[in-house]
């Protein structure tokens, strides 16, 4: 008989009727209603002890659950998550792993309370990730701007804009600065303050900003500076934020966790904000790509010490130099060669092949041409 034409209790009460009042054989009714000899028997003791009400399906939630997690740890689950409301079940785990906590259970465990108390949104398996990263800490760092920040000055907004600059390697923090601009002048004491705590990078990664890649092309005055640090200068795939990954998921960390829904009067309360934030995602925030370690638990200084001040660029003995026009040209066999905007005043060194002509500075090669394309009068 199917069942999923008539109600189940209905089926059983049929069942129960044709063994009672038809004295129809057990067997052949379970047969009938597709269901096994005990499963009749059951239902025919409990309608002779409480009539049509023992039909009803009952819970098989058992009575007693002796493995339950403790309802003072399943409050202390929920404290946590009450503190941090955009962390999962993982992270609450290892903080109250840390804090030594009696009786606690599985992540996995931890995430079903989340979810049973309506903390968490059920939601599918996360895909597994691909993650690329540098070996070792200082070896890269990413360096960019977050979305603005409105203040709520009066009569009117004031745009505000952070500044992350995170290691690839460890994804620690190195500065979340706000300002109320971008300008090179603005953002390099940033970047030089945190380069005299921490020591210099091999290489800084940055999207394609004007900022840190200039107007017209060519090097920029960032690129010029970090190249005389002896830092190489590398840039994302234009429209692919994927490549600055690690910065990128710090901003929207910053922003579920910390900004989301707040409001800021000046640019002081929101660096405090941020500085707190800062401070709890380096050394207390589990981060899932490094097995629920701080990211401090993996950075540390770099041994290449920040210089006092900029250092001069210098050419060995008899090098081939030029000077660089304000506007980035320098002059070659009367070809005007476009270097780059940042390096305007500064003198560069001219390498020769059979085939190219290799522009340098600071030691890093600022532009390569053939020969071929160097012509009197051409604009390059």
């Amino acid at each position: 008989m199917p069942w999923s034409d008539v109600g189940v209790n209905e089926l059983r009460r049929q069942a129960v009727q044709q063994v009672l009042s038809q004295q129809a054989r057990v067997g052949a009714v379970a047969e009938q209603f597709g269901v096994s000899r005990a499963c009749v028997y059951k239902w025919l003791k409990r309608y002779q002890a409480e009539g049509e009400a023992g039909l009803v399906a009952r819970s098989r939630r058992p009575h007693h659950s002796p493995g339950r997690t403790a309802a003072a740890v399943e409050s202390q689950v929920c404290e946590v998550r009450d503190q941090h409301s955009a962390w999962g079940g993982e992270k609450v785990h290892r903080i109250l792993q840390n804090q030594h906590c009696p009786g606690l259970p599985s992540a996995r465990t931890v995430q079903r309370i989340l979810s049973r108390c309506g903390k968490v949104p059920p939601h599918a398996p996360p895909l597994e990730p691909q993650r690329f990263e540098r070996d070792g800490p200082n070896e890269l760092w990413q360096v960019d701007f977050k979305a603005a920040v409105y203040l709520q000055r009066q009569p009117a907004l004031v745009r505000a804009v952070p500044m992350s600059i995170v290691d690839d390697h460890s994804r620690f923090s190195l500065a979340l600065r706000v300002h109320e601009g971008r300008a090179l002048e603005i953002i390099w004491p940033v970047l030089w303050d945190v380069m005299g705590t921490w020591g210099l990078p091999a290489a800084i990664l940055t999207d394609n900003d004007s900022v840190f890649r200039g107007r017209r092309g060519g090097v920029s005055a960032w690129t010029g500076r970090l190249w005389r640090l002896g830092i190489a200068h590398l840039s994302g795939h234009p429209y692919h934020p994927q490549t600055q990954g690690k910065v990128e998921r710090l901003h929207r960390t910053a922003h579920e966790e910390a900004l989301k829904g707040r409001a800021f009067e000046s640019l002081q309360q929101l660096q405090a904000c941020l500085e707190a934030f800062r401070q709890e995602y380096n050394y207390v925030r589990p981060h899932a790509a490094l097995n629920l370690d701080v990211p401090a638990d993996h950075f540390g200084p770099s041994p290449h010490k920040r210089p006092p001040k900029l250092p001069a660029v210098e050419y060995p003995s008899g090098a081939q130099l030029r000077r660089v026009y304000q506007n980035g040209d320098i002059s070659v066999r009367g070809c005007r060669i476009h270097v780059g905007d940042g390096l305007g005043g500064e003198w560069v060194q001219l390498c020769e092949t059979a085939e190219l002509l290799i522009i340098e500075y600071a030691g890093f090669v600022a532009r390569q041409v053939p020969w071929s394309q160097v012509r009197s009068g051409e604009w390059l």
